[in-house]
């Protein structure tokens, strides 16, 4: 008995087509959809951290300068309430973080009383915008003064007081 292959090879064109099989084309598809959409999340991350980053430097700077305010405005307080006469004044500092130019202006009215002398100040801190501006800020009397030479924004203002009895007033005088 002869033995008949099981499977025979035709030579015509069509079953040679058949008989290779053609990976499905969507499969290579999908992986780079995937891959787009999973750029695209990055990118729309990336984006979000960078604003986030670029906010907080802005506050950071808005912070420094605050705490410069209240630093300058607090010495100010304090040479208030250390000077045997005190007085309106105004001058220019640079605060010690960065540097910038801040006008402090000390604006004191002083009320007599049967008891003494009670002086109020009225200290702001104004950022100063531009050197001139504080220089020609630093030569005005009174807060409102300075704060129109200057231009720049107020920062930080402080009330303070201090009552001087009227036997001590009266030793200052003589």
């Amino acid at each position: 008995m002869p033995i008949t292959p099981l499977h025979t090879h035709d030579a015509s064109p069509r079953s040679h087509d058949a008989a290779r099989v053609r990976p499905p084309l969507w499969h290579g598809t999908a992986f780079l959809i995937e891959a787009l959409v999973l750029v695209a999340f990055l990118m729309a991350a990336l984006a979000v951290v960078l604003s986030l980053f670029a906010s907080a430097r802005a506050e950071e700077a808005r912070a420094a300068r605050l705490s410069e305010a209240v630093t300058l405005a607090q010495n100010a307080a304090e040479a208030f309430a250390a000077t045997d006469e005190p007085g309106s004044r105004v001058c220019q500092e640079a605060g010690a973080q960065t540097g910038d130019l801040y006008v402090v202006a000390v604006d004191v009215a002083a009320e007599e009383r049967t008891a003494g002398t009670l002086y109020t100040a009225t200290i702001s801190v104004t950022a100063a915008d531009t050197p001139e501006g504080a220089d020609a800020a630093e030569g005005a009397s009174g807060a409102t003064n300075a704060e129109s030479a200057v231009g720049g924004e107020t920062l930080y203002t402080l009330d303070t007081a201090r009552y001087v009895a009227a036997s001590a007033s009266r030793e200052e005088a003589a």
